[in-house]
């Protein structure tokens, strides 16, 4: 003889369910708050990196413009220094031949086969 099942479940038996299903939701409740704490760790160490990061390209574009500006200066000196030591070798090559003319004489000439010649920078 077949046993007969009742369509309508048992109150225990669909408590049990319940139970055992609301002890399932729970603990899938639980591990998604573990990874949600996990995740806004994560977010907020990666935000005082971000923090870190933009503190030290502000301090590298400052040091940028500091080197940018002394190499500016740099070569305004250079410059300088490059013209001043061209006047005196003419200043002691007047002395040393007062006839010679000079007056060709320039900076930024080259000689080129025994030619004062403009040179390209």
């Amino acid at each position: 003889m077949k046993k007969y099942r009742s369509p309508i479940p048992s109150p225990l038996l669909e408590n049990s369910n319940l139970e055992t299903e609301n002890s399932r939701l729970t603990a899938e409740v639980a591990e998604l708050a573990t990874q949600v704490k996990k995740k806004d760790e994560l977010l907020s160490d990666l935000n005082d990196q971000l923090t870190k990061l933009e503190t030290e390209k502000q301090a590298w574009i400052l040091k940028e413009k500091d080197l940018l500006k002394n190499s500016k200066l740099l070569k305004d000196q250079i410059g300088s220094s490059l013209n001043m030591g061209f006047q005196l070798a003419l200043n002691q090559v007047r002395i040393l031949c007062p006839d010679a003319d000079l007056s060709q004489a320039y900076i930024s000439k080259s000689v080129v086969d025994g030619q004062l010649v403009e040179t390209d920078d």
